[in-house]
């Protein structure tokens, strides 16, 4: 049955926003009245003497647990740990809040961590994006939102799967919306095999297999830690021995804390030594241009000028062949980490 031709537009009484009437046509108006007790519904017929045709009364204990539900299902839009307390939804409650407002009037004084979030790949039109969200949101201060695990990233996911887009105001404050339904999944498909990493918290054996495709052994496992080492040495490997053997690139997978580290070094019996970072967790998210052999050559140089025998600088320069290789061995693992899975 289409009801578009029943009732007219509701209105709110000008002069008590606990008022309103809504007009059912060829009956008469249906008057909803809020009061401190609660909500009293009552049906007029038509004419101006009319009396109430009926009436039913709520109290408030009647639909605060609704009212209760409603507001723990917004906040755990962003969250779904989160237990609002009674107390706390029934001042909201008798506050008149409505669910959204109470929502975020909760979340004002929630401890959040950001440094916990999963960066995601993507953009999008933040205009956009904010107009068309009717839901609750976290506001971050300038000083919280530093900790963002990466300044570049649009979305994050909690560790409890929630998808995040981030929205940064002009005072530096950032503002946290839950991402919901099929535009959540859109964003999840979009991720790239160094993002599906960070989501899932675990490698998969195809992942170990295509790191060991493109020369990455297995070198140490620990608490949900994994440490992928390529190795390239000179071809005369004699004239090195004594305190360093090789190059080599280190991808350190850290699946419990999200994180990936990449650093070249060298690397003799005795482990590294002379290990320069070229890039962390956060520069991977939405950059596929990253240029990793530039990167790697402008720290050498820095590190040269203050370390004139600096160990790795004067093997690059030796053996620029097989240094060479070990940059074309992180163009390589680069791509690997930004495909997406097939």
């Amino acid at each position: 049955m289409n009801n578009s031709n029943i009732y007219g537009t509701p209105v709110n009484d000008e002069v008590d926003p606990n008022r309103m009437s809504i007009p059912v046509n060829g009956v008469g108006e249906i008057l909803i009245n809020r009061t401190h007790e609660g909500l009293i519904v009552d049906v007029f017929g038509l004419g101006e003497a009319s009396h109430s045709l009926a009436s039913i009364a709520l109290m408030n204990e009647d639909v605060l647990n609704s009212y209760a539900d409603a507001v723990q299902d917004k906040v755990c839009m962003l969250d779904r740990t989160i237990c609002i307390d009674e107390e706390d939804v029934a001042q909201y409650f008798d506050n008149r809040l409505s669910v959204e407002e109470a929502a975020i009037e909760y979340l004002k004084g929630y401890e959040f961590d950001p440094s916990t979030l999963i960066p995601l790949k993507g953009w999008t039109n933040k205009l956009i994006f904010t107009e068309k969200s009717v839901v609750a949101y976290l506001s971050l201060t300038p000083e919280v939102a530093k900790v963002l695990p990466c300044n570049e990233a649009d979305f994050f996911m909690t560790n409890d799967g929630v998808v995040i887009f981030s929205l940064e105001l002009s005072d530096g404050s950032v503002n946290l919306f839950p991402v919901l339904g099929d535009y959540a999944q859109e964003i999840l498909s979009r991720q790239t095999i160094f993002g599906n990493i960070l989501r899932s918290g675990e490698l998969s054996p195809s992942i170990k297999q295509e790191l060991h495709r493109i020369g990455f052994s297995l070198a140490s496992v620990g608490d949900s830690c994994y440490d992928f080492v390529n190795e390239f040495s000179p071809l005369n490997s004699s004239s090195t021995r004594g305190n360093h053997n090789s190059f080599a690139v280190r991808a350190s997978f850290n699946v419990e804390n999200s994180q990936l580290d990449l650093s070249v070094g060298l690397k003799s019996a005795d482990g590294f030594d002379s290990e320069v970072r070229v890039i962390s967790t956060d520069s991977l998210v939405n950059d596929e241009d990253k240029d990793l052999r530039a990167m790697v050559r402008r720290e050498l140089s820095h590190i040269h000028k203050q370390i004139p025998s600096f160990p790795l600088y004067l093997m690059s320069q030796k053996y620029g062949s097989t240094f060479n290789d070990l940059l074309n061995s992180l163009d390589e693992l680069s791509i690997l980490l930004q495909k997406t899975p097939e």
